[in-house]
């Protein structure tokens, strides 16, 4: 799997899609969008309580969480996440992900999307129990190159720049 794929190939290749949110509304509003982009089902929207139960047939975990601000930032994705944040909260949620973890296959992919140059609790966590994981940098990189060159395309053609341009510069921002 590479990061150079956005959903679109995936849908393409038959991927299915689950979408996990707190508020399941949510989920289900964002899965019937991207059914309707597509054309087909492609996608379902369910809570955070199917979490365990989904991780044993899943190919890979992609968290999109992202508030850098928020005190959830200590806790694994996958874990219960309380409020308030405290020692005794960050190990239960460490202990619960890792239980959930132990549940996946050995070829699964974790990804963690949050913008963030420190490695995040489900990243470290799911390469201490040998799982290939990959951080969100190469993903936001790859969509914001994306949508910029598809913003600005007037702009990068009077300039001679091109999408590969925009996306080498955003890369080596990035490294």
């Amino acid at each position: 799997w590479s990061a150079d794929v956005c959903s679109s190939d995936l849908a393409d290749f038959g991927a299915k899609v689950t979408i996990i949110n707190r508020t399941v509304d949510k989920a289900v509003l964002l899965a019937e969008s991207l059914n309707a982009y597509f054309g087909k089902v492609v996608a379902k929207g369910l809570g955070r309580e199917n979490i365990a139960s989904l991780i044993p047939s899943a190919d890979a975990v992609v968290s999109v969480v992202d508030d850098a601000t928020s005190p959830l930032d200590a806790y694994s994705t996958l874990g219960s996440m309380e409020i308030p944040v405290t020692p005794e909260s960050v190990e239960k949620n460490r202990l619960e992900a890792e239980a959930i973890l132990r549940k996946a296959r050995s070829s699964l992919i974790v990804s963690d999307i949050r913008i963030r140059t420190a490695t995040t609790p489900m990243l470290v966590q799911a390469k201490q129990l040998g799982f290939k994981v990959l951080n969100g940098i190469p993903m936001v990189v790859n969509q914001g190159s994306r949508a910029f060159s598809f913003l600005y395309k007037d702009l990068l053609k009077r300039k001679k720049i091109n999408s590969g341009d925009v996306k080498r510069i955003m890369k080596d921002a990035a490294q």
